[in-house]
């Protein structure tokens, strides 16, 4: 069975690497990972693009990864859940991923920002 702190580890370690999700070659993931990580390099495509037509592509890529996800999960399980539930919690962990990366990398700025502030401010006040 999958371990589920596997999958958030998985995500936030593609969002880490520096070509993602543009690498060269899509590796080889057994069972259903290879599903998860189509899901969520079509979540990320999705967060950069603004092109109307790769958008609706990658959705529809996205979605069939997510129902992929939930075949390839099912069959291991002795009492599997309705379908549908798996693949999406799947990909809603992929998009929290996203937002947490992305939140992260903008609270970073805003701290440079207000260092950056702070350090004027103190010379307006120093009469600098």
């Amino acid at each position: 069975m999958i371990d589920t702190s596997a999958i958030v580890q998985f995500h936030d370690s593609r969002l880490a690497r520096r070509n993602w999700p543009h690498e060269d070659a899509e590796p080889f993931y057994p069972g259903p990972w290879c599903w998860i990580y189509a899901n969520h390099r079509y979540n990320t495509l999705l967060w950069h693009e603004e092109n109307r037509q790769r958008i609706a592509c990658y959705r529809r890529r996205r979605n069939q990864a997510r129902d992929a996800i939930d075949d390839a999960i099912l069959v291991l399980l002795e009492d599997p859940p309705p379908a549908g539930k798996v693949g999406a919690m799947i990909s809603r962990l992929s998009i929290l991923s996203l937002r947490i990366f992305h939140m992260h990398a903008q609270s970073l700025r805003l701290r440079q920002q207000r260092t950056g502030l702070l350090a004027c401010l103190d010379e307006l006040l120093l009469g600098k």
